[in-house]
């Protein structure tokens, strides 16, 4: 016996359900969200998040107070990654009867999954940058030091000081014989 479902994405076999494999989610493309700390834009976050707010909102909350609702969610869930603001949201339509719990339900639902994200896929520290050598005066360095300097470099420590004249005069005047 076969049953046909109305819905062109799902149909039963012998009481099994099948899902065309068009519609799941490639595997590139779940990876990716797992590793994805994007956060999530303002823009984003309403058109997100306005459904729940919606189903639950009291009749008295006025533009004035859902805006304030906006911007307060917005900073409770800051560098939220859009499909875990997806998924948190799904999870609040079906549990939240109230403003004051839909992000208390997102962050339930999401939250160890968010943690899990910040801890594993954070990218790895830059190497430190070396100090800098101080000079601390101007005093000419050693022949020795400056004979092997690219003649820019030469160019700046004479006008710095770190060359004396005389060594700089003494290595071209090398270049010349040669």
């Amino acid at each position: 016996m076969q049953i046909v479902s109305n819905n062109p994405r799902r149909s039963t076999d012998r009481g099994l359900a099948t899902v065309a494999p068009a519609t799941l989610p490639s595997v590139s493309s779940r990876l990716a969200d797992i590793t994805d700390l994007t956060p999530v834009s303002s823009v984003e976050f309403i058109t997100e998040i306005t459904p729940c707010l919606m189903l639950v909102a009291p009749v008295g909350m006025d533009e004035d107070a859902q805006a304030a609702w906006f911007e307060i969610a917005y900073m409770a869930l800051e560098g939220i990654p859009i499909a875990l603001l997806r998924r948190g949201c799904k999870a609040a339509l079906r549990t939240a009867d109230h403003p004051s719990k839909i992000v208390r339900e997102i962050i339930k639902a999401i939250g160890e999954d968010w943690d899990w994200r910040k801890k594993h896929n954070r990218a790895p520290a830059a190497p430190a940058a070396p100090e800098p050598v101080a000079i601390e005066d101007n005093s000419p360095l050693p022949f020795d030091q400056i004979k092997s300097m690219s003649p820019a470099l030469l160019s700046l420590g004479r006008s710095q000081g770190w060359v004396r004249q005389e060594d700089y005069d003494r290595l071209t005047r090398k270049d010349e014989a040669a």
